[in-house]
This record gives C-alpha cells, sequence and structure tokens, in this order.
C-alpha cells in the first residue's frame, strides 16, 4: 500500500483526484496469483504457474481529467500488481464537441449531433 501512497502526487500532477480525496477506494475481487511446485529429485527445480486463486484487495483511484472527464485505475495489491486505467470515451467525445463549438444532445448511453460548424465541408 506504500507505494501507491507515494505515487499519489504523481497522479495530482495529471490529473485532480475527485473530490480533492487522496484516500482511494479499495474492494476484494477474484484474481489470479502465480504458484511454486517443487519438482521430483535430488536439485531444488520449481515450475511456476499461475493457476491460484486468490482474492486480493483492488484499490479505486476516482480522477476528473480535463479531457477524458470522470476515469478511474485499478490497482492490484497481490503480485504482479496489476494496474488498469478506465476511460470514457462518450465522456471524451463530449468534450472534444464541446472545445470544438459542435453542439449535441446528451442521451443515456451516448450523444446526438444538433448541428455541425458551418465551415465544416461534406
Amino acid at each position: 500500500m506504500s507505494a501507491v501512497r507515494m505515487n499519489i502526487e504523481t497522479l495530482n500532477a495529471w490529473v485532480q483526484l475527485k473530490d480533492r480525496s487522496p484516500k482511494p477506494e479499495r474492494q476484494q475481487e477474484k484474481a489470479h496469483a502465480f504458484s511454486a511446485h517443487r519438482l521430483p529429485g535430488k536439485r531444488a527445480v520449481f515450475q511456476f504457474a499461475r493457476n491460484k486463486s486468490v482474492l486480493p484487495n483492488y484499490y479505486y483511484f476516482y480522477l476528473d481529467h480535463a479531457d477524458w472527464g470522470e476515469c478511474f485505475i485499478k490497482v492490484c495489491s497481490y503480485a504482479p500488481w496489476g494496474l488498469k486505467l478506465y476511460l470514457n470515451g462518450h465522456e471524451w467525445l463530449k468534450r472534444q464537441s464541446t472545445k470544438e463549438g459542435i453542439g449535441f444532445e446528451s442521451l443515456d448511453d451516448g450523444f446526438l449531433v444538433a448541428r455541425i460548424r458551418s465551415d465544416c465541408k461534406p
């Protein structure tokens, strides 16, 4: 957990944490982890596989990015410490349309273009 806390300043430099709260949300989820088995013989030879099922903690950092909107980073607390970044493509397109001056109507799962700029050519 200390590695996650130390990188909060790095995340703040790129995005603003939602609600300005540096405390991540924690959830337990199923994951696959490495396991090792010693092979028979005098020499210590091990075989590694990723077939062990575990329930590690995952830490979620909710972010508000200027271009991408609300997104989050998911960090696993168990080796190999996977990290995933989830971005919302609809929100990105809405923000880009607003910057370009393209009118639209926001829908539940997407948006509807209301008008196109006059300087666009078909």
